[in-house]
């Protein structure tokens, strides 16, 4: 699965860009080293690793989030729903050389849903919101580094919600807003929304938050899926 970058130039990252989405159980250490080397991404994402079990020093998800060096910026992808813990694994991470934190708000797997992380956060705005802030703040707080607050998300709950979901998360200015162009509800089915998608650019257009479209990219094709 691509990442492709709607509109953006950094730095960092120089339109357009092209990069590997974070996946569960695929996207570790080994794999992220294989791709580096062999296929040259714009970006790479750890898998997604939760800040409850960071708290609690479990090994497997500490190794999860072991960093190696590499010619591409990595981005340590979390989720939960306590800022507090947001703010206390962002301090633990902000000095082994990611490139930021990125923060899930659009997994669709129900157990991660009961639990109030992923996708749940799109019924709770203000709780997403403090948690952009609590992932800001430790990176103030903790490293002279300037690391990249990013997340990935999704159109909506049981519908399209973009303009009003997006607005919200726009309030608290993250870098970056990567949208998959599916409900929590359509989980992997039907078609992924390129037009909510583009709402989101819209939105954004003055802002200093950038997009990231995400869903049933199948090529390199930039024309079609800015058109």
């Amino acid at each position: 699965m691509l990442i492709v970058l709607t509109e953006y130039n950094s730095p960092m990252l120089k339109y357009p860009v092209i990069g590997l989405s974070p996946m569960d159980g695929v996207t570790d250490i080994v794999f992220r080293r294989i791709v580096d080397e062999c296929s040259y991404p714009d970006v790479l994402y750890t898998e997604f690793v939760p800040v409850d079990g960071i708290i609690l020093e479990r090994p497997r998800l500490l190794k999860m989030l072991e960093f190696h060096k590499t010619k591409t910026p990595v981005f340590a992808q979390l989720f939960g729903n306590d800022p507090d813990n947001f703010y206390q694994v962002t301090k633990m991470l902000v000095n082994k050389g990611y490139a930021g934190i990125d923060i899930n708000m659009g997994c669709p797997d129900e157990h991660v849903f009961k639990k109030g992380g992923g996708a749940a956060l799109i019924l709770k705005p203000e709780v997403a919101k403090k948690i952009i802030l609590a992932v800001r703040k430790s990176i103030a707080d903790n490293t002279d580094k300037k690391l990249m607050v990013t997340l990935k998300t999704r159109t909506g709950y049981d519908k399209a919600d973009t303009y009003n979901w997006i607005s919200h998360l726009l309030e608290v200015s993250p870098d970056i807003i990567t949208i998959h162009g599916r409900t929590f509800f359509q989980k992997y089915s039907g078609l992924a929304d390129w037009e909510e998608i583009r709402t989101a650019v819209k939105l954004a257009k003055n802002t200093k938050t950038k997009i990231f479209g995400n869903g049933d990219i199948k090529n390199m094709d930039m024309e079609s899926m800015e058109s």
